[in-house]
């Protein structure tokens, strides 16, 4: 494939995505449209792009703002230790070079973050206990923005973009605290 063309007609970030993650380690790798259709639209659109989109829009449709955290449950400590968990992975994987890796944990925390999500199911709590929908909520977006974070080398263009949706500028750098939306 001829890079040009590509971006002429895709986003690069869906190609750095493909090549990261079957960055061949021990062996050649050969390129078909069909396996990065398949990779771009089962893992990058259907896990990462289906997790964030969910939270953003949610939250902007039913609070406008980032809601105020709840008393953690202990779902939500475990997500803070799989952000955490995933944290020191990445920055290992990345010390060491091993890019493949330290994508695949990356993806792993937003497939954590699907079955977080339809595990607290907000759209059932905005009815029953808002606050409780609000913590979720609120959760949802500490995720969202460590893989804002932790995407960001190997996605910088989406990675800012979602920097962006998450009302924070500068650097995608620092804690996790979270600002307006």
């Amino acid at each position: 494939i001829e890079l040009p063309a590509y971006l002429d007609r895709f986003d690069a970030d869906a190609m750095r995505y493909y090549l990261t993650i079957n960055m061949p380690e021990l062996h050649d790798t050969d390129f078909t449209w069909e396996e990065f259709v398949r990779k771009n639209n089962d893992e990058l659109v259907g896990t990462l792009g289906n997790f964030v989109n969910r939270v953003l829009t949610f939250t902007f449709k039913n609070f406008g703002m980032v809601p105020a955290a709840a008393e953690e449950e202990e779902l939500d400590r475990e997500a803070t230790r799989m952000i955490e968990s995933t944290y020191h992975n990445v920055e290992k994987h990345l010390e060491a070079c091993q890019f493949k890796p330290a994508m695949k944990e990356v993806m792993n925390l937003a497939q954590f973050g699907n079955r977080f999500i339809d595990t607290k199911a907000p759209w059932k709590l905005l009815r029953e206990d808002k606050t409780r929908c609000g913590g979720a909520l609120y959760v949802c977006l500490r995720l969202t923005k460590a893989l804002a974070m932790l995407a960001y080398p190997f996605l910088p263009f989406s990675g800012r973009k979602l920097w962006k949706m998450l009302g924070e500028e500068g650097e995608q750098t620092g804690d996790l605290a979270l600002g307006p939306l």
